[in-house]
């Protein structure tokens, strides 16, 4: 089993030798976080796929423009596609933008700020020193 976390950071090409040898795979991310960055153009990338005759039929494997995310969606069915609905790493200021702007108001905010601040060493006051 090919577990692949971050999907939409994940260009296509860098995961084919994996995929070849798994027998089942789980592909996990968020189109709408930061996606992978090609350093390829999409114009020599549909240029190589028109070249090797997988223009018409693979065109969705243009890496340039695809994560493995966006490679994956499509493929599975409503049923299998689950949203995390409790955001846990950001402070509520933070994720409350990407909520608002990006998730339709979706998402729990269940970051435990007391918690983070403290395992950070904020919110603290400083002992006195003894010199």
């Amino acid at each position: 089993m090919l577990v692949v976390d971050e999907a939409s950071q994940c260009d296509i090409a860098s995961l084919l030798p994996l995929l070849y040898r798994a027998k089942a795979a789980v592909i996990i991310g968020d189109p709408m976080q930061l996606r992978h960055i090609s350093t390829i153009s999409p114009r020599r990338d549909r240029a190589l796929l028109q070249q090797h005759g997988l223009a018409e039929t693979y065109i969705n494997w243009a890496f340039s423009e695809n994560s493995v995310f966006d490679l994956a969606s499509p493929l599975a069915s409503a049923e299998e596609i689950i949203m995390r609905r409790d955001h846990h790493r950001s402070h509520a200021d933070v994720i409350g933008f990407s909520n608002e702007h990006f998730y339709e108001g979706r998402l729990r905010i269940a970051t435990k700020w007391r918690d983070v601040s403290r395992g950070l060493g904020l919110g603290h006051k400083a002992e006195p020193r003894s010199t």
